[in-house]
């Protein structure tokens, strides 16, 4: 008698299927059942179902293709046989839009430079499916200092010298926070320029000089060069 073994891998995006209760973030089931069909074979079921929160405004964000890989393996014995079939299923993530362009063990980058305000450039990003970029590391404050190190400062303004970030001051406490709500003193790089933050507006913004130093800025005030990140 040989044993079928049918392996199920599926992977959803949200908004497909039986999605996560909005509260949660991320979901992982397993399942497995068995039965005998009519020709006398066990038949094994297995459903692994893995689901994640795509973070800030995902709608516009797409899975990569995936990728599936099946082995089969005999073992014959004195006795007893027995067949193992294994499955791998490899994605390489979501997929960005035209125009990104990846940075090693960070993500996906894309710098625009088209000047525009804080605020539509934030809405720029999320047109994208991705967000205003959210320094982190010295290593990412690097990206916008070497992004913008591509054009020569302007002689006719300040332009391409500074690039909106995604942080703001815009709830009741007065604290920078990131565009998720965190702190930016507790979570992120946050190396400001000296007399910065100045201002004390309830739509305060921020963005970095080429040099790596974050100054506060209008939101819906001067425009500058962007620089989106993905996802």
């Amino acid at each position: 008698m040989y044993l079928v073994v049918l392996v199920l891998l599926s992977l959803l995006k949200a908004g497909q299927g039986s999605c996560l209760p909005p509260n949660n973030t991320t979901g992982f089931s397993l399942g497995v059942s068995s039965s005998r069909n009519s020709s006398g074979f066990w038949i094994t079921k297995m459903e692994v179902i893995n689901e994640k929160k795509l973070g800030v405004l995902s709608n516009k964000r797409r899975v990569a293709d995936l990728e599936f890989n099946l082995a089969q393996d005999v073992t014959l014995c004195s006795d007893s046989e027995r067949i193992k079939i294994s499955a791998q299923v490899i994605s390489k993530g979501l997929v960005p839009p035209p125009g990104y362009e990846v940075v090693n063990g960070l993500g996906y980058y894309k710098l625009h430079t088209s000047a525009a305000t804080w605020e539509t450039a934030r809405a720029t990003c999320e047109e994208e499916g991705a967000h205003l970029i959210i320094v982190n590391t010295d290593r990412e404050a690097k990206v916008v200092q070497e992004m913008l190190a591509r054009f020569s400062p302007s002689v006719k303004g300040d332009a391409d010298t500074y690039s909106h970030v995604g942080i703001h001051i815009r709830y009741s406490d007065k604290i920078f926070r990131t565009l998720s709500g965190e702190p930016v003193s507790s979570c992120c790089y946050n190396i400001w320029a000296p007399g910065n933050p100045k201002g004390h507006a309830d739509t305060l913004c921020a963005c970095m000089h080429r040099q790596g130093q974050y100054h506060d800025t209008l939101c819906s005030g001067t425009k500058y060069y962007f620089i989106c990140e993905f996802p």
